[in-house]
């Protein structure tokens, strides 16, 4: 700070202390007694010490907040005015000086504080003494209790003792509290510090809390007794005016700490360590010291081992000594000592001579503490032999490797004592005396049992070292090489392996380089006993010979690729070549190629082709796939309907083929993954169920007839079989095979109905023969019985009348007769057979009473056949006569004796719409005509007229007679 801001802060002081005493002087001086004086005593102080703090730090903040300090204390000496406006502000402003003595007390010895708790703690009291007092004067008209002689209150507003009391009994409470939390947290503080710290704390710390305490003691005695509180308030206004002395003293110390630099150089002197007494100088019992290390670039300590970086943390600062220019050691001390830094300063230019020597010291001892790492460390064994053959100097692998747990057991002890098994302990003894006194450069390897049990392989190295020319010691360098050596032995057991396996295994192996040529070493090609057995090459075939060559001509461009794929890293997949046979066969080979590593060559990169012969398999395969093709060839033209289905009845994917399809009207992605029970009408799905379980157990079942139905509910009759099958993976399947039984099923009803029908025509033709005679002929025949028995009577009597009777008796036979010939021509007619079907056709047509055409065959047809072609014609002439309507008929007889048929044709021109199930005759007409294997068709449209169409299969035609 300049010396005219000096005059200016010792100015203002001044200005505002004489006012103090003005004021003073202008009341009742007497009255003031010590206590003011004290008081002002005690500002003076802080003003004088801020001014100084000030000029001498001012980065620092404790001067300003002394320089605070004691302008706002001389405020409290408006108090001792008679003025009743002064006197007023005297009592309000008076505490205000405790708000910056919170901060400085706080925040010592930096000015800064560091700590929420502080921040809070003096915003409380810059509130308590701000608000306080002014709530105090506006209530209370005599704001000094038990002064008579003061001024009037000039801030009084609202006149309120009760309050006013209250105001003052909390205001001094909280100031309590205030003073002695701070007296707490000062008392911590002192207590955490480090050493040096305390030395700076100390004065200011304990005046303090001694004059925070009094404060406490005053404003409690206060409220007991008026003297006792003025006397410790005297005394706790004196400790506070220590506290700036306490801190001038503080700066006096460390002035005459430097005298320590002197003490330093004489402790040295005496002996005492560096660092002891550095610390004995500086007062910090944890100082400690960091050299530099130009070689390792970073801090070491008095040993050379490295530290840490960075060697200061928040707690600690370093200060950095140079010698000549150049930096050479750091002094790592309290942080409380930076703020005396000429102390520092001078205590290291007094030792740097000292501290250089020390730290050229660490650097020899780091390089020293590095080799020593270094060979300890390394895996190598390093002993020092001298020219007798003893063991020096050896390192931990060296003891590591003997098995021996005390080193000394080695030192002095000889080489080949410890490191040569004792067979060869003689020829080592020679080896190392033949090689005296030169020691020349050696490399050797052996085998030796340590003392452990282990056997260890060591390649050694020796040197010898020498000096003023003579050889004064050998090292010798180890490496225990006995992993490396069971490695290469298992290598080697591994390539014996694979080689064994290579020429073992039944794959075709082809070893090429990345151009696709048969490698070929000390004779042998890089292929194995299955490439040569199969192929019939032998090695000086094969040999630096591409192995596209040895495929078809038409495959040799797919492996030629395949191999320079292999050999960028790409692998193949399978392929399929045809391979040529030493004696000129094709063989088909399945073969891949995959880029592989040359155990002798790093950069080289190899190609391996490995294949199987699946000639004879590819054989099988087709003719496996024959077999399949065929099968399922024959399962898709068979009649038969085919289903598999899996031991749950559910439907496989391809489990059906097309007569099922056909059959059902069910395509096979829709069957696939359904039940078969579902195709089942539900009467017939538990018979069904337990088939399939029985077949899927391995016992077939029986054929049987079930009801199967398509999509639209119409049923199927189907004879089927449940069989089982093989199935992939071991899972059971079950073939069911069926037949299409519906057609058959119906034609045997038809035949039953027919047979039905015959029967019951023959019976009705039966009572209907029966009928007509009894009522017919019988009836005449018995009325001709009557009538002879009766002329039988009268012809003795009367044989005229007997006569009579005679004469209508025979003309009753005659009738009967007659009546009998109808009744056999309705049976059979007699035309039919004397004459023929012509014949007897013609006399149907004449009984006809509509017109009909006629057109017959020209030969006569077996007697089935005309009897069959008589009666439809007949049926059907009679139908057209009684219900049709016609005009005319036209009846047609053809023979085809190439389809070997007998066609029938009745048509006419009526009114059509005849139903041939309407009536009994047309039914009998097409039984009769199922008898002889023959079909009856009726075509009657309405309004159309009707055809009626009888097709009877012959054999050969009857000639007419």
């Amino acid at each position: 700070m300049s010396r005219a801001s000096l005059v200016l802060l010792a100015a203002v002081g001044a200005f505002l202390y004489a006012g103090a005493v003005a004021v003073i002087l202008t009341g009742d001086a007497e009255a003031a007694g010590p206590l003011l004086l004290v008081a002002i005593f005690a500002g003076i102080c802080f003003v004088v010490t801020g001014v100084i703090a000030t000029a001498r730090r001012p980065e620092n903040r404790t001067g300003p907040l002394m320089l605070a300090v004691g302008y706002l204390w001389s405020l409290g000496a408006l108090q001792e005015s008679d003025s009743s406006l002064w006197f007023t502000l005297g009592i309000v402003l008076g505490q205000l000086a405790f708000g910056p003595f919170a901060h400085l007390l706080l925040s010592f010895p930096t000015g800064f504080l560091e700590r929420r708790s502080d921040r809070l703690l003096v915003i409380a009291t810059w509130l308590l003494v701000s608000l306080g007092p002014l709530a105090i004067v506006l209530v209370t008209p005599e704001p000094v209790s038990g002064c008579d002689d003061c001024p009037e209150n000039a801030f009084l507003v609202w006149e309120n003792e009760s309050l006013g009391s209250a105001i003052e009994l909390v205001f001094a409470a909280l100031a309590i509290a205030i003073a002695a939390t701070a007296a707490v947290v000062l008392a911590r503080r002192y207590r955490a510090a480090s050493p040096p710290q305390r030395r700076v704390l100390a004065p200011v710390v304990g005046t303090s809390v001694v004059a925070l305490l009094l404060l406490v003691v005053a404003n409690v005695a206060d409220s007991v007794s008026e003297s006792g509180g003025v006397v410790f308030g005297l005394l706790a206004i004196l400790a506070i005016g220590l506290i700036p002395v306490a801190f001038l003293l503080g700066l006096l110390r460390t002035r005459l700490a430097r005298g320590a630099v002197a003490n330093v150089v004489v402790a040295i002197g005496r002996g005492t360590p560096l660092r002891d007494a550095l610390a004995d100088a500086l007062g910090d019992p944890s100082l400690s010291l960091a050299y530099w290390s130009e070689r390792q670039g970073s801090w070491v300590d008095d040993d050379g081992r490295p530290l840490a970086d960075p060697i200061a943390d928040g707690r600690r600062q370093a200060a950095f000594v140079e010698h000549e220019g150049n930096r050479v050691a750091a002094l790592i001390h309290d942080a409380s000592l930076a703020d005396q830094p000429g102390l520092i300063e001078g205590v290291s230019a007094a030792v740097s001579l000292q501290l250089h020597g020390e730290h050229v010291r660490a650097e020899l001892r780091s390089q020293l503490n590095l080799l020593d790492t270094a060979v300890n460390t390394a895996p190598s064994l390093l002993s020092v032999v001298d020219p007798e053959g003893r063991i020096r100097n050896f390192n931990r692998a060296v003891e590591l490797a003997t098995g021996l747990d005390d080193p000394e057991q080695i030192r002095g002890e000889y080489f080949w004592n410890v490191f040569i098994d004792p067979s060869e302990r003689e020829d080592m003894r020679a080896r190392f005396g033949a090689a005296a006194p030169e020691f020349a450069p050696a490399v050797y390897e052996n085998l030796f049992t340590n003392a452990r049990g282990e056997q260890l392989v060591i390649q050694w190295s020796s040197a010898p070292l020498v000096e003023d020319g003579r050889v004064v010691a050998i090292v010798a360098g180890g490496l225990d090489v006995t992993e490396r050596k069971r490695r290469e032995e298992e290598l080697q057991r591994e390539r014996d392996s694979t080689d064994t396996l290579v020429q073992t295994i039944p794959t075709l192996i082809v070893v090429t380089d990345d151009s696709g040529v048969i490698l070929l070493h000390e004779g042998r090609a890089g292929v194995n006993r299955a490439f040569r057995d199969t192929l019939g090459w032998t090695d000086e075939d094969v040999g630096r010979r591409p192995v596209a060559e040895l495929v078809a001509p038409e495959d040799a461009a797919a492996m030629r690729e395949a191999v320079r794929s292999a050999g960028a890293g790409r692998s193949s997949h399978e392929l399929e070549s045809r391979w040529r046979h030493a004696d000129g066969r094709l063989l088909l080979i399945a073969w891949s190629a995959t880029r592989i590593p040359d155990p002798s060559d790093a950069h080289r990169t190899l190609v391996l082709l490995s294949g199987t012969d699946v000639t004879d398999r590819k054989r099988r395969e087709q003719e496996l796939q024959w077999e399949r093709d065929f099968a399922n060839t024959l399962a898709e033209i068979v009649p038969s309907l085919l289903v598999v289905v899996e031991e749950d009845a559910t439907i496989t994917h391809d489990g059906v083929n097309r007569a099922f399809e056909d059959t059902l009207g069910l395509p096979e992605p829709r069957t696939a993954g359904m039940s078969f029970l579902d195709l089942l009408d539900p009467e017939d799905e538990y018979l069904a169920r337990m088939a399939i379980g029985s077949a899927a157990n391995g016992v077939p079942a029986s054929e049987r007839e079930s009801r199967w139905r398509r999509p639209n509910g119409e049923p199927v009759f189907v004879a089927w079989t449940a069989t089982p099958i093989p199935g992939l993976r071991g899972k059971p399947l079950v073939l069911i095979s069926g037949v299409d039984v519906t057609m058959r099923r119906r034609q045997e009803e038809e035949i039953r109905a027919s047979r039905a029908r015959i029967v019951q025509a023959a019976d009705d033709a039966r009572r209907r023969l029966e009928r007509n005679l009894h009522d017919g002929a019988q009836q005449r025949l018995v009325s001709l019985s009557l009538s002879l028995r009766l002329a039988e009577a009268k012809l003795p009597s009367d044989p005229e009348q007997a006569a009579a009777i005679l004469l209508a008796a025979r003309e009753e036979l005659t009738h009967a007769l007659d009546e009998l010939r109808e009744l056999a021509r309705g049976i059979h007619p007699a035309v039919l057979t004397e004459r023929g079907l012509a014949a007897a056709l013609e006399g149907v047509v004449a009984r006809t009473p509509l017109p009909v055409e006629l057109e017959l065959p020209e030969h006569r047809l077996s007697g089935p056949v005309e009897a069959a072609a008589y009666y439809v014609v007949s049926e059907a002439l009679t139908n057209v006569a009684k219900y049709a309507g016609a005009s005319s008929a036209h009846v047609r007889v053809r023979q085809d004796d190439e389809l070997g048929l007998v066609t029938v044709d009745v048509i006419d021109d009526g009114s059509g719409g005849a139903d041939p199930r309407g009536g009994s005759g047309l039914r009998g007409l097409a039984d009769r005509i199922a008898a002889l294997d023959g079909t009856l068709d009726v075509d009657s449209p309405p309004g159309e007229g009707t055809r009626v169409r009888a097709t009877i299969p012959v054999r050969h035609a009857v000639p007419s007679l």
